[in-house]
């Protein structure tokens, strides 16, 4: 017998969920590539923001074919159905001093030549947008 637990295989990556139902049913899902063309690029396709109805329909279908293919060896509880099992959640945000060294290492790192080029071209997007929002302003007023 073979039990295997995991968080959301499906929605985080099909390839781990192949690699899951691999080990506990070797063979249900066919050769990884074959996997690929038949479910997991027709279902990422599907979840594209640029994807057609056509490519939307074929990646729900190709997902609820997996789902129902691999329904009999998986039990899945989905968030909305174990909240109610669950006490609620609670979050404490706790503000603590960093201790000299985290602070060294904090400040080293803040002057480090990596983070002051990301830094600068931050503030560069920042200033070209806030120059391309003041021309439309401008354009607008105008008009």
């Amino acid at each position: 017998m073979r039990l295997l637990l995991s968080g959301t295989p499906i929605q985080n990556d099909l390839c781990e969920f192949y690699a899951l139902l691999n080990v506990a049913v070797p063979g249900l899902l066919g050769e990884v590539a074959a996997f690929r063309r038949k479910y997991e690029l027709p279902i990422l396709r599907g979840q594209d923001a640029d994807a057609t109805d056509a490519e939307e329909a074929v990646g729900k279908e190709r997902l609820a074919g997996l789902l129902e293919l691999c329904g009999r060896f998986m039990l899945r509880r989905t968030c909305g159905i174990m909240k109610q099992y669950l006490p609620p959640k609670v979050e404490q945000v706790v503000f603590c001093r960093m201790s000299p060294l985290q602070a060294h290492l904090y400040d080293y790192f803040l002057a480090s030549t990596p983070v002051l080029r990301a830094l600068q071209g931050r503030a560069a997007a920042r200033d070209k947008a806030s120059a391309i929002a003041a021309r439309k302003a401008a354009k607008g007023a105008g008009g």
